[in-house]
C-alpha cells in the first residue's frame, strides 16, 4: 500500500505512449465517455443495463468490447492504457455482475459504481505490478494562497451557478442516495450527505481528472486537450445522474474543465478535490431542501 508521505508533492507526468498505446488510450477514452450516452442506467444494474440501445446482444458486446480494449492495453504495454482500460472494464463488468453483488448487498447504481467498482479495481491494482507506474497522478500537488484563493472563489461560482440551475430548470435531486428513502433527522441526513459527497468526489476524480486525464496526457501530451477530453467524459457520464439531459451534461463538462484546470495548474489532486467536494455538499443540501 502507498504511505501517505508518498502523496506529498506534485505529479510525475506519465511517459509519452507510442502510437498503438495512443491509440488504445483514445480508443478506452471514446468507449468511457459514449456508455453513458446509450441509456438510462436503471437501478438495480445488471447486465440488461448494458443492452441500452434495446438489442439483447448489446450488453454482451459492450462487455466484449471492453475486455478486448484491456488485451490490447496490454498488447502495447503501455502503463497508461493497461490503467484505464482495466479501470473501464471493471466498472462494466461490475454493473453486469449486479445481482451476484446483490447476495451481498443491495445493488444500487451508487453501491455498484461508488463503491463495489472502486474496491476491485483498487485491489487489481494492487495484485498487478504492472498497473502501478500508471498513477504518478496521485499527489497533493501545490497549494498555494493564489491557488487556494482561486479555488475558493471558483467553489463560491460553480455552487452559485449550480441554485440558478435548481432554480430554473428544477432538476429532482432527490434521487441522490438515501435523500428520497431516507429515515433520518436534518441533521443526520446533511451528516451523512458530507461523508457521501466526500465519497463521490473522490471516486470521480480519481476516474477523470485521475486515471483518465493521465492516460490522455499520455497519449497527447500534458497540454489542454486532454483537459478537455476529461471534461467532455465527465459531463457525459452525468447524462443520466442528478443532473439529467443535455443541460447537466453541459453544467459538469463546465465544472470539469474547472476542475482539470486546476488539476493542471495545481500539479496535483488536491486544489480539484476540495472544490468538488465543497460543489457536491451544495448539490446533495439542494437535494434534501426538495424534500420540504
Amino acid at each position: 500500500m502507498r504511505p501517505l508521505t508518498a502523496l506529498k508533492g506534485e505529479i510525475v507526468p506519465p511517459p509519452r505512449s507510442g502510437r498503438y498505446g495512443a491509440i488504445v488510450i483514445l480508443a478506452a477514452g471514446a468507449f468511457f465517455t459514449a456508455l453513458p450516452l446509450l441509456g438510462r442506467l436503471a437501478s438495480p444494474p445488471d447486465l440488461s443495463t448494458l443492452t441500452m440501445l434495446g438489442a439483447p446482444w448489446m450488453g454482451y458486446a459492450v462487455l466484449v468490447l471492453a475486455a478486448a480494449l484491456v488485451a490490447a492495453a496490454f498488447l502495447a504495454k503501455d502503463a497508461s492504457a493497461k490503467a484505464l482500460t482495466v479501470m473501464a472494464a471493471v466498472f462494466v463488468a461490475s454493473i453486469a455482475a449486479a445481482p451476484l453483488i446483490g447476495r451481498f448487498v443491495r445493488p444500487t447504481t451508487f453501491t455498484v459504481i461508488y463503491m463495489v467498482a472502486p474496491v476491485v479495481f483498487i485491489a487489481i491494482v494492487l495484485a498487478v505490478p504492472e498497473l502501478k507506474p500508471a498513477f504518478g497522478w496521485l499527489r497533493a500537488g501545490r497549494f498555494d494562497w493564489r491557488l487556494a484563493l482561486g479555488a475558493a472563489v471558483l467553489a463560491a461560482i460553480s455552487v452559485a451557478v449550480t441554485v440558478v440551475y435548481v432554480m430554473t430548470l428544477k432538476p429532482d435531486l432527490t434521487h441522490q442516495p438515501l435523500i428520497a428513502t431516507h429515515r433520518l433527522g436534518l441533521p443526520a441526513l446533511l451528516l451523512v450527505g458530507v461523508g457521501i459527497a466526500a465519497l463521490n468526489a473522490a471516486v470521480e476524480e480519481a476516474i477523470y481528472r485521475g486515471i483518465l486525464m493521465n492516460a490522455l496526457d499520455a497519449a497527447l501530451g500534458a497540454g489542454w486537450l486532454p483537459v478537455l477530453l476529461q471534461a467532455l467524459a465527465f459531463g457525459a457520464f452525468h447524462f443520466n445522474s442528478t443532473e439529467p439531459a443535455v443541460a447537466g451534461v453541459l453544467l459538469t463538462a463546465l465544472l470539469g474543465l474547472v476542475l482539470g484546470t486546476l488539476r493542471r495548474l495545481g500539479r496535483g489532486m488536491a486544489a480539484n478535490y476540495l472544490l468538488h467536494l465543497v460543489v457536491d455538499i451544495g448539490v446533495w443540501t439542494l437535494g434534501v431542501a426538495q424534500l420540504r
